[in-house]
């Protein structure tokens, strides 16, 4: 009896002897690459090469398409081609004729595919690649890229890894033209009634690195918000109404002396000189009035428009919805021919921190966001 219960101690000493080695065997030995679940998914995925065949030449399609790339500027080849001639000729012309570089340029050479990708000039080709490189790695496949110095052109050849073996499938070659331009707009976003945010939202607002213009709250009560515009350097414009005596709150009134609203026009012009535009809504049908107002502030600034320069964009949805709205705007409005778009929106800076999420889909497509000032500026180049 006394001997089966030493013989237990025992086993169980030992039991828990090796249990102790195994866990400080553990913590001492680094786990490999092998051990990250992740990168097992990734490397232990051997694709053939019909399934790269399929995938890539079309997700690469769908990635240029994500830029504003028509598909009219896209010639593909699939299933098995040799690099396009035109470019083994170019690469012949600029490459030095060392035995690597004739092996690859060899009409025998066979790959995938091959797109030759017109471009225009304001696209970045490196942005292109490093979308298509982020789709490829998840295929175990990878790409390199090189420019030529006298074309510009720029040659993205795209490897398989599979089983470890780099082998090379398909080559892209970006051609940037002059005369190339994408279907996109110039927009500008003027936020409008910021002195209606709590102060700590101004701030963060102003300090905003996203290209937009302000309507600066003119009233000397908010004499501090303006201090804060003028010291952030955002650009701004002034918006101002005309209306008749039965508009008490309008900035000029029908029913007012000449020297009044003549002495304010001129303050404000002066208080306001950096202004980027003056911005007149009329809030009744007074041609005679309107006219005389307009001819006024032209002694001092030659940027005044009508408040129908803008679309008035408000709604009460959350961000994620109403920033998607507005997107959708700018993409319907551009697709009926608009080059040039001026909103006016009234953005809480949770609506601002949503835009700047959501507006990097539309700057891929070539859509540009300019201040007031830089739309204006241009248009009189």
């Amino acid at each position: 009896m006394l001997h089966n219960q030493k013989t237990k101690i025992i086993f169980v000493i030992s039991l828990s002897s090796l249990l102790v080695i195994l866990i400080v065997l553990k913590i001492l030995i680094k786990p490999s690459q092998s051990d990250n679940p992740v990168y097992d998914n990734i490397k232990k995925i051997a694709y053939k090469d019909e399934e790269l065949k399929k995938k890539i030449p079309a997700a690469v399609d769908s990635i240029l398409y994500q830029f504003g790339i028509k598909k009219e500027w896209v010639k593909s080849s699939i299933e098995g081609t040799s690099p396009p001639v035109s470019l083994q000729k170019q690469d012949k012309l600029n490459k030095a004729p060392d035995k690597k570089s004739q092996k690859k340029d060899s009409p025998n050479l066979k790959v995938m595919f091959t797109k030759e990708i017109s471009v225009p000039y304001d696209l970045s080709i490196a942005e292109v690649n490093i979308d298509i490189n982020n789709y490829l790695g998840g295929l175990n496949c990878e790409l390199s890229a090189s420019e030529d110095a006298k074309s510009g052109n720029v040659r993205t050849e795209i490897y398989s890894n599979q089983d470890s073996l780099k082998k090379l499938i398909g080559i892209l070659t970006y051609m940037p033209l002059k005369d190339l331009k994408r279907d996109a707009a110039e927009i500008c976003i003027v936020l409008g009634k910021i002195e209606d945010l709590p102060a700590q939202d101004i701030d963060a607002v102003l300090s905003s690195s996203e290209k937009f213009s302000i309507v600066m709250p003119y009233d000397i009560e908010k004499s501090d918000i303006q201090a804060k515009v003028f010291d952030s350097r955002k650009d701004f414009l002034l918006n101002l109404n005309i209306g008749s005596e039965k508009d008490v709150e309008a900035d000029f009134r029908a029913d007012m002396k000449p020297g009044e609203w003549k002495s304010k026009i001129k303050n404000l012009s002066s208080e306001f000189n950096r202004a980027s535009g003056v911005v007149l809504t009329c809030l009744r049908n007074i041609p005679g009035f309107d006219n005389e107002v307009r001819e006024e502030f032209l002694k001092y600034t030659k940027n005044i428009y009508s408040d129908t320069i803008f679309i008035k964009f408000d709604t009460k949805d959350k961000p994620a919805q109403k920033i998607s709205q507005l997107l959708n705007n700018i993409i319907q409005k551009n697709s009926k021919g608009y080059k040039k778009l001026f909103y006016l929106v009234n953005f809480s800076f949770e609506d601002l921190n949503e835009y700047s999420k959501q507006v990097y889909s539309l700057k891929k497509k070539g859509f540009r966001f300019r201040t007031f000032a830089d739309i204006i500026k241009k248009q009189k180049e």
